[in-house]
């Protein structure tokens, strides 16, 4: 997905342990597919993997609040991915939800809103009768009772989609780092 981060962060592992952990990286989807990275971590098929969240909805309910729109207000990615982390920290529920593996961070994006190809969102009455892209889950369930309608399309098919006018809301939404 991201391999020229992958490759730098593999290389400064590989540094800061003076060799002893050797890091194979496996670009674009190569070793398993996204939307089955969570479950070949757990199954061992690799090491460690960036699972995105969007992908898993429905899977970890409580840790999809850290997704929904409007809900970090004014603050940067850093800074929602530090209180959604401080939240995992000391919430045991939301610990249970990836009690299988080894959690080595999880983000947040900076606020979510939702962005138009055809006409400016300024308020929730904008988006009454259009098509928002959304990913499963609570997502779902949000959108009608503010008068939208969502529509379930992978991340790598948003583009296509929207300009298409399959959607008009054209968003992406991130997810978290797992082992």
């Amino acid at each position: 997905m991201y391999s020229s981060t992958h490759v730098t962060w593999a290389r400064l592992v590989e540094e800061a342990s003076k060799g002893k952990i050797k890091v194979t990286h496996f670009p674009s989807q190569s070793l398993f597919k996204a939307v089955d990275s969570y479950d070949a971590i757990k199954g061992g098929i690799g090491d460690i993997t960036w699972v995105p969240g969007g992908y898993l909805s429905g899977r970890f309910p409580l840790a999809e609040v850290s997704t929904l729109p409007f809900l970090f207000g004014e603050i940067t990615g850093e800074e929602a991915s530090q209180a959604f982390w401080k939240l995992y920290e000391k919430t045991p529920a939301l610990q249970e939800e990836f009690a299988d593996i080894k959690l080595l961070a999880i983000h947040a994006a900076a606020s979510s809103y939702p962005a138009s190809t055809k006409k400016p969102i300024r308020n929730i009455d904008d988006i009454k009768g259009m098509k928002i892209r959304t990913t499963k889950g609570i997502k779902m369930e949000m959108w009608p009772p503010l008068g939208a309608a969502p529509v379930f399309i992978s991340g790598s098919d948003i583009y296509d989609a929207a300009e298409k006018g399959v959607v008009d809301d054209a968003k992406i939404d991130v997810g978290l780092l797992s082992t």
